[in-house]
Formats: structure tokens, sequence, C-alpha cells
């Protein structure tokens, strides 16, 4: 198997965990704002989610066990959902911006380094539409620092 098939594999379990919590999370805010955005999240992760496994079930993969990567944002995802009781909405959003921003790194470094040809195409699709969500997200933060 490939380093990018075991990216993907990482990056679905990742989306995964980000599902569950914004999906979670919505039952936990009142802000009309943050749930129409986590929303947003939840269906825009669940899409990516989706999209890689029918794209590594075309190769015809399996996934390895899980990386420190999906560790290290299961942590991120389950401190965030216990701080999202406790902070602003403003504080939240930074801490969500950040876990976020990584997991754009991690998906523009699997464009940059793929090594299958046949992945690209859906890689370049799917960094379109986790920029659109992280810009979403930035922009509410930005609209809540100013108010």
């Amino acid at each position: 198997m490939s380093k990018t098939t075991d990216t993907l594999f990482d990056l679905i379990a990742i989306t995964n965990d980000g599902r569950l919590f914004y999906e979670s999370a919505i039952a936990l805010i009142s802000s009309p704002q943050l749930k129409t955005l986590f929303s947003e999240m939840a269906r825009a992760k669940a899409n990516l989610s989706t999209v890689l496994s029918q794209q590594l079930t075309a190769v015809k993969s399996s996934p390895a066990n899980d990386s420190g990567l999906v560790g290290q944002f299961k942590m991120f995802y389950i401190h965030a959902l216990a701080a999202l009781q406790q902070c602003s909405d403003a504080s939240c959003l930074q801490e969500l911006e950040e876990i976020e921003a990584h997991l754009l790194d991690v998906l523009e470094s699997a464009v940059v380094e793929c090594d299958e040809i046949s992945h690209l195409p859906v890689l370049h699709m799917q960094m379109k539409r986790v920029r659109l969500c992280h810009a979403h997200l930035l922009e509410l933060k930005r609209r809540l620092r100013v108010a």
C-alpha cells in the first residue's frame, strides 16, 4: 500500500471523528450561527469521508492500523467537545479553527506528496470544499470578535 493510500485512510478516520464531533456539538450549543456552521462542517466531513472511501474502494485497498495522526485528531476533538460547554463562541471557534487548519495542512500535504495519480482529481476537489468550510469558520470567528 502506498503512503498516499495510508494518508487517505487516516483522513477518512479523522473526518469521521470530526463529523461525530460536530454532530454532538450541535446539541451542546445555543448559538444559531454555530449550529448552522457545525451542521455545514458535519455534512462536509461526511462527504469527504464518503468520497475518499469510494476512491479507496475503487483501488481495492484496506486500512492499516490508526496512525498517531488519527489519535492526535481524536484527542483534539474530545478536548474541543469538553471545552465547548465552558467557553465563549469566539474562543471555541479559535480552538476549532486551529484543529481545522491542521486538517487542511494534512490534506494539502496529501496532495503535494500524492504518489498515485488516480487520487489527485479527488484530492483537489475535496481541497476546495475543505477550504470553503474553513473560510466559513474564519468568517464567523471574525464576525464574533467584531461584535
